[in-house]
């Protein structure tokens, strides 16, 4: 980048990381949660109300404040439920993203392969250290 575009390309390149950041948790995170409530969907005892069971559904925080309000035996397979459908999210999340990562990767060494660093201009003057810029 040219050195009067260089805060321009610095923009850039920190708002497409900040972009793809909130991107890829958003989607990684969904794919968990998706996981996550379908597991949970049909694992739900009967025996807890309709509104303990919605939130049991939603989130593994949910579920184990729900955990905390039942007894004995129920108590132990929805904690076990809500931990077992979590952890098969993130297997899930991470067996996908692991392969799509990889292949971005190789793309990106593939498409840049041919770019090389610009050095420095060698028709610019070096100013001394007690020197100004002279002021346009």
């Amino acid at each position: 980048t040219p050195p009067q575009r260089a805060g321009a390309a610095a923009a850039i390149s920190e708002t497409s990381q900040e972009l793809g950041g909130a991107l890829g948790i958003a989607i990684l995170g969904s794919i968990v949660n998706a996981v996550y409530r379908s597991q949970m969907t049909n694992a739900i005892s009967t025996d807890i109300s309709p509104a303990a069971a919605e939130s049991a559904r939603d989130t593994l925080p949910g579920a184990l404040q729900v955990a905390e309000h039942v007894p004995g035996q129920l108590r132990t397979e929805l904690i076990e439920t809500a931990r077992d459908a979590f952890s098969q999210g993130l297997q899930l999340t991470a067996t996908i993203a692991a392969p799509v990562m990889l292949g971005l990767a190789v793309l990106t060494a593939v498409l840049l392969r041919h770019v090389h660093t610009v050095a420095e201009p060698q028709n610019q003057p070096v100013l001394n250290q007690e020197e100004e810029p002279a002021c346009p």
